[in-house]
């Protein structure tokens, strides 16, 4: 959960004019004063009218980052939320309401909402930005120097954004969100109050988060053109070409919808099913992170994310020991299968019998990369990826 609009309503206003700094501006012609006296409280704003009407607006992140110390590496002047926020955070967030505003969860009435999620890729943010072609025939637009994408909906917005970029944060940090501006589109959702806000709710959000992702149609730019046929390399042009879409009739969309998607496949990285996957590892962990800290605890102020695990890192595809990589790594990465071949040979030799097939791709630098990549594709493509049974190589 990020930005909100939430309408208090019953509430002692008087009361709430007492414990805040409130100013009211004046028309420097007129001379006359606006209906409305506001408050800036953590990054977010809290208008009180003339009509007794009150409002909060903002950034809960950046609330509860504000509230809790915690700060960018860089240009965070206006608040922060490039870290993970939890259920216990917003559990949290929901109380300090209550206290800020005297009043029960179910007066706290959502007007807009926005959910959404930061991911930390094995790949450059821009590299998937730049290939957002369209949502739902609504098509991404650019902002912020082809930092920041966007497709504008009747009651929502769906953006994409570099947010290591924005911060300065270390890796490469995604931040994939729905803005829903007219709170029908969440009627499914179960969300009226903030009372409605549980576990239940938010996954049931985030499952609307994930429906959105994947409904949006892409270009990949890593398709290895040199290996596609004369036809095929024709075609490409045109499916990278967001005006090749939009001046189609949504009906005939379909067709070269799959056949891309088929390109996608067998030619490139696939860096949306890499990003899907990354979405649903990190629903799991946050998740845990509240209900089961004995399963994986995450430090939320940490810069990139680090999770820290009650049982030995073992990569879920090889079965092999990841603990001399990264904290954040999941999967057998360059570094592992370099230290493997370093004190297990004979692994390192099973590892390059099974992974090490096919033609040679541009992208695969050497044997190491290669390797890696065959890891990843085995992960990613499998159904039962969570299932360590049925995803270990050996």
């Amino acid at each position: 959960m990020d930005y909100i609009k939430l309408h208090i309503r019953d509430i002692d206003v008087n009361g709430l004019l007492e414990r805040l700094d409130f100013l009211r501006e004046i028309n420097t012609k007129t001379g006359e004063y606006k209906a409305v006296r506001i408050a800036t409280y953590h990054n977010c704003t809290i208008k009180v009218y003339d009509s007794g009407r009150v409002q909060f607006a903002g950034s809960v992140h950046k609330m509860w980052n504000s509230l809790k110390g915690v700060t960018a590496p860089k240009n965070g002047d206006k608040g922060f939320n490039g870290n993970d926020l939890t259920l216990r955070d917003i559990y949290g967030i929901r109380e300090h309401l209550k206290t800020l505003f005297d009043c029960k969860p179910s007066q706290l009435i959502f007007e807009n909402i926005e959910v959404g999620v930061n991911l930390l890729t094995p790949f450059a943010v821009g590299l998937f930005l730049k290939g957002l072609l369209y949502h739902n025939g609504k098509r991404f637009e650019s902002r912020r120097k082809d930092r920041l994408w966007q497709s504008y909906g009747s009651n929502y917005i769906v953006k994409a954004y570099d947010k290591g970029h924005q911060y300065g944060m270390a890796g490469n940090v995604l931040r994939f969100e729905i803005k829903v501006t007219r709170m029908e589109k969440f009627s499914n959702v179960g969300i009226k109050t903030f009372a409605d806000v549980n576990n239940s709710t938010l996954n049931t959000a985030y499952n609307h988060l994930q429906k959105c992702f994947n409904e949006i149609v892409y270009y990949d730019r890593t398709i290895d053109k040199a290996n596609l046929t004369r036809l095929e390399s024709i075609k490409v042009k045109d499916y990278a070409n967001v005006s090749y879409w939009m001046d189609m009739e949504s009906k005939k969309r379909d067709r070269p919808k799959k056949k891309l998607a088929k390109l996608i496949e067998q030619y490139s990285e696939n860096l949306k099913a890499q990003i899907g996957s990354l979405m649903s590892q990190k629903c799991v962990i946050i998740n845990r992170s509240f209900e089961n800290p004995k399963c994986v605890i995450i430090n939320r102020s940490s810069i990139p994310l680090k999770i820290t695990h009650s049982v030995p890192r073992i990569c879920p595809i090889t079965g092999a020991d990841i603990s001399m990589q990264k904290d954040d790594s999941y999967l057998l990465s360059n570094t592992g299968i370099k230290e493997i071949e370093k004190t297990d040979s004979a692994l390192f030799e099973r590892l390059k019998k099974i992974l090490l097939t096919g033609n040679p791709n541009k992208f695969e630098k050497d044997d190491y990369n290669k390797m890696s990549k065959q890891i990843r594709n085995r992960f990613y493509n499998n159904p039962d990826r969570n299932n360590p049974d049925q995803t270990n190589l050996f």
